[in-house]
Parts: C-alpha cells; structure tokens; sequence
C-alpha cells in the first residue's frame, strides 16, 4: 500500500510507485509440518490426569503453587535431528505431546496417546504475500506454496519415517502404541505423499518476505535499512533470508537487540566462546 513494491503488482491496483523493490512479498517462508498420532492405553497417557478431578487438582495446584501440569504447554520434550547421514545439519523438528488431540463437534479435545508434530527445519519452497486490491480493509493474499519442492517432500517423508522408527524401539514396548495416522498401511511414497498433501499444517513461523541482503535486490541492509528509501528500518522475522531452524520467538529478539544497538551507536558485545556439545556422526 505504501507504493514501495514490485511496479507491475502495483499498477495492478492502481498505486503509484514510491520505489521500485521488487522483492518485497517474495521469498516467503514458513516451517510445515504434519502430526503423527499413536493410540495407547489411557493410563499411559496425560489424559488419565486431565478427569474433572484433575482439572480441579491441576486449577489449584498453578492457583496455590504456580507449579504441576499448569505451568505446562504439554510440549515438554524435543529434538532437532537429520533424516539421514546424508544431512549436514538437523532437517527436522519434533515435538511430543503425551497425549494426541481429536476435532469432535468443531472442537478440540484430547484423547489417549501420543503424537509427534514434526516440521522442516529449511524448506526450499517458497511462497508470496501480495496485495488482493488498494482497500487496506482487504486481507492481502498470502500463499506459503508449501511443499512445492521436490526436496522438501522427500524430507517430510523420511521424517516419517524416522518417527516410526523411534516408535519402533523397545522402551515404547510396554505401551502397544498403534498407529492413528497417518496409520500403518500408508507405507509407500506415493501414499505418504497423499497423506502430507491432505494434511500439511504449519508451525506458524512466516518470514523471508523482506529479506536481508548484500546484493541489490535485497530489500534491506545489514542494519534492517529499506535500501530504496531513507528513514526507514524493517526488524521482524521478515527480513531473514533464510528462516532460522527452530522458532522465530529468540532470533527475532536477538535481531531487535543488535539493530537497536545499531540505530544507538551501542558497542556489541565480544563474541562468545561458550562452549557447545556437537553430537558425534
């Protein structure tokens, strides 16, 4: 709305051009991913906690202490990790839910189980948000064009793979989980494809869409600077070039931080040299 876009785009909706960025709106990112569901007994999963009385215990106990399944989101537990030996960096996140979730009657409620919401850490798809017309009433158009590369299918259905395979290890023996989805039978590729087709979500992670950058096209500067017009800086998960392999919630702090010591003429701190495990291959 602006006028600071691609010209044709907005001629498209009769705006005059303030600068011509013609990257603004591209390069859209986002992390997809799919849930995998496994049944078990209900005394083996948190939903043998959550009766009208455990709600009732689980209410007092945050009200009282601050303390017990209240001061949880349920997603306690984690993993980055590569689908194969071919990977150089963890191509997938998961996260576990000692239960699974169910839509009954248009809501959500949970069931006895557990599931697995897996996403791409770096998917190469790439999507677009434009203008749908010049009202600012009207929500714009955003496509995250998932899983259109090749690529980032083969990793989502290696990443199934190596879920069932965790599954598969004998400490799960004792629970008998069965499989809900994408269920047992859906084997092959093509049919693991069909289920990641009909079922993709996302982790909620947009970004990309104003990306930094060196070279010319990019639509900001190291210092979050809107190349082609003055006064005027970007600082959100947008100018990433590349979305970060995790969640945006820290990066995007980090950068407010650094640019803002930047527009202060603030020092940066030294550079740590903390130390870090790196997991042997």
């Amino acid at each position: 709305m602006s006028g600071v876009g691609d010209p044709e785009e907005l001629r498209r909706h009769g705006i005059a051009t303030v600068a011509e960025v013609l990257e603004v709106g591209r390069n859209l990112q986002n992390h997809p991913g799919v849930d995998l569901q496994f049944a078990t007994r209900r005394e083996d999963s948190l939903v043998s906690e959550l009766s009208l009385l455990g709600q009732v215990r689980l209410g007092l106990d945050w009200i009282l202490r601050r303390k017990g399944l209240g001061a949880s989101n349920f997603f306690e537990t984690g993993a980055f990790l590569r689908t194969g030996d071919d990977v150089t960096f963890p191509n997938m996140q998961y996260e576990f839910l000692p239960l699974r979730r169910e839509v009954r009657g248009g809501k959500v409620v949970p069931a006895p189980g557990f599931q697995f919401w897996m996403d791409l850490s770096r998917p190469e798809s790439r999507g677009a948000v434009k203008l749908r017309s010049a009202d600012p009433v009207d929500h714009p158009s955003i496509v995250f064009n998932h899983l259109e590369a090749r690529l980032d299918i083969r990793d989502l259905i290696d990443g199934i793979r190596l879920a069932r395979t965790l599954t598969r290890q004998a400490a799960w023996d004792r629970y008998r989980a069965r499989e809900i989805t994408p269920g047992a039978e859906v084997e092959s590729d093509s049919d693991l494809e069909g289920f990641l087709r009909a079922n993709v979500g996302t982790s909620y992670h947009p970004s990309g869409s104003c990306r930094m950058g060196a070279d010319a096209e990019a639509v900001v500067d190291g210092d979050g600077r809107v190349r082609a017009v003055g006064r005027l800086r970007i600082v959100d998960a947008s100018i990433m070039p590349r979305v970060v392999t995790a969640n945006l919630n820290a990066a995007v702090m980090m950068m407010a931080e650094k640019i803002s010591d930047r527009i202060l003429g603030r020092s940066p701190l030294p550079p740590s040299d903390a130390p870090y495990y790196r997991a042997p291959r």
